[in-house]
């Protein structure tokens, strides 16, 4: 199977003509060849001007990094009781590939911004408050946001290289469910925040349950899992699991047990407006996290976040169906480019994604057969060694990968991507969210490292990108 260079299909397309696209698309490249870029450090401003587009992969190391579904039509909101109208003020609580929290109030074209600025013990830096107007969004439902007054309050720190009036991002919302915002691209500035609607009143919400998660943030190898909270995130469990690789051509894969204790008691540093904070030893953490299932987590810099949703919700495959798509592809370098595409029936075990441009992949459990080579996917319906040899609790209800509910895999990539997804209802809507790993060498850059200049300490598979898309 051919996967398309998603740039030069995007090209192809003349309905996606808008202003931000335009910008992307007029410094994007042609070939399909990657290797490193940075993240912002501390000391860089979050918007930098726009950058020429790096160097892209093929279609699972570029398009499918980590991938947020979400089948949307009509809702908006609280979590609770979502409503659809853009011209009500509605706010969001996300976390990014880096690890700050934030806060996005958006009514029609304003837009107002708290965003935390964290450290590596989840202290916060500086705070950033922002206040931009938004252009109407193009097919993709991408807006342009340009920054209107900005200020900065120190925290541990002093405020550096704040941004300046006239600096821009690029956003897109389901009013009242879900937004993400990609601050400006370029080395090392270019971040992705994701997250849900907030809801003020979840601090007395009973979280009890077990919740589903993909990892969010770039160069990690914890991919995806599971948590079991009590009714107030304070005695959790938690099973995290990645790959490994014995192999330096990732010939042979397997899925590898990365929790050190799934047992953790968590200090409980309060909750206001819906925000729980929690620290576990010198390190600190936000969340927002509601009855309704949805959950977004927030760890320090570097380690990204976590947006996830209990297992109650889980989705199955027939809820992909003829559901049309758009979004944002954020690779670990170059620029963020658009997507579109439509999932079509079952057929079999599986439901194929036709791509706007050509190109196709296809949609499955875990635990389906699947044809992708070189490297296979492991082996999801068995207990990996170290889970097995474990003192889990969790083990009983999940023994395997497979067993967690709502995780799907992607099959017909041409490259060494290989995809994981893990996917919700929210009412009769679909949000999944995806992670794609692969292999990296000591001659890599690390993103985890601030400033984007340290390479890998050991190879292995990784994460290495995010990307989101919303149902048109």
């Amino acid at each position: 199977m051919q996967t398309p260079n998603l740039i030069r299909m995007l090209r192809l397309a003349p309905q996606y003509k808008n202003p931000v696209i335009d910008r992307v698309m007029a410094n994007a490249p042609t070939n399909q060849n990657y290797f490193k870029v940075g993240i912002r450090s501390k000391v860089d401003s979050p918007f930098l001007r726009r950058k020429p587009m790096k160097k892209a992969n093929s279609l699972f190391s570029y398009l499918f990094y980590i991938l947020l579904i979400a089948s949307i039509s009509g809702c908006g909101g609280d979590s609770a009781s979502p409503t659809t109208d853009n011209s009500v003020s509605h706010t969001y609580s996300t976390t990014s590939t880096r690890g700050d929290f934030a806060e996005w109030t958006l009514n029609s074209d304003m837009l107002n911004t708290t965003w935390q600025i964290v450290n590596d013990t989840g202290l916060i830096d500086q705070t950033l408050t922002i206040n931009a107007i938004c252009a109407n969004a193009n097919t993709h439902g991408v807006r342009a946001c340009i920054i209107d007054t900005v200020s900065c309050a120190d925290g541990v720190s002093t405020c550096t290289n704040v941004p300046v009036v006239g600096d821009s991002f690029d956003l897109m919302d389901v009013p009242g469910v879900a937004l993400f915002t990609i601050t400006e691209a370029g080395t090392p500035a270019q971040q992705l925040h994701v997250g849900f609607i907030k809801d003020n009143g979840a601090c007395t919400d009973d979280l009890t349950g077990d919740y589903s998660f993909v990892h969010i943030g770039l160069s990690g190898n914890e991919n995806f899992g599971l948590y079991r909270s009590d009714s107030n995130f304070l005695n959790i469990r938690h099973v995290d699991f990645g790959f490994d690789t014995s192999d330096a051509n990732i010939a042979n894969q397997t899925v590898a047990y990365r929790t050190g204790s799934e047992s953790t008691l968590l200090t409980d540093n309060g909750c206001t407006d819906g925000v729980r904070q929690r620290a576990s030893g010198l390190e600190n953490f936000r969340l927002m996290m509601t009855a309704s299932g949805l959950f977004v987590l927030d760890f320090p810099s570097g380690k990204g976040g976590i947006v996830s949703f209990k297992t109650t919700n889980a989705a199955t495959l027939a809820d992909f169906a003829g559901k049309s798509f758009g979004g944002v592809s954020f690779p670990d370098i170059g620029l963020p480019s658009p997507v579109s595409g439509v999932f079509g029936s079952i057929v079999g075990s599986k439901i194929d994604i036709a791509l706007t441009g050509g190109g196709t992949a296809g949609l499955m459990d875990l635990g389906t057969v699947d044809t992708v080579t070189a490297p296979p996917y492991p082996d999801f319906t068995v207990t990996p060694p170290d889970y097995a040899a474990a003192t889990s609790v969790l083990r009983t209800s999940y023994p395997t990968p497979d067993d967690i509910p709502g995780l799907f895999k992607m099959d017909g990539s041409s490259d060494s991507g290989r995809v994981v997804l893990s996917a919700m209802k929210f009412g009769s809507k679909v949000i999944a969210i995806g992670v794609v790993y692969n292999y990296r060498d000591t001659f890599q850059i690390d993103h985890r490292i601030s400033g984007g200049v340290t390479n890998f300490s050991q190879a292995g598979l990784y994460n290495t990108g995010e990307f989101i898309l919303f149902e048109r």
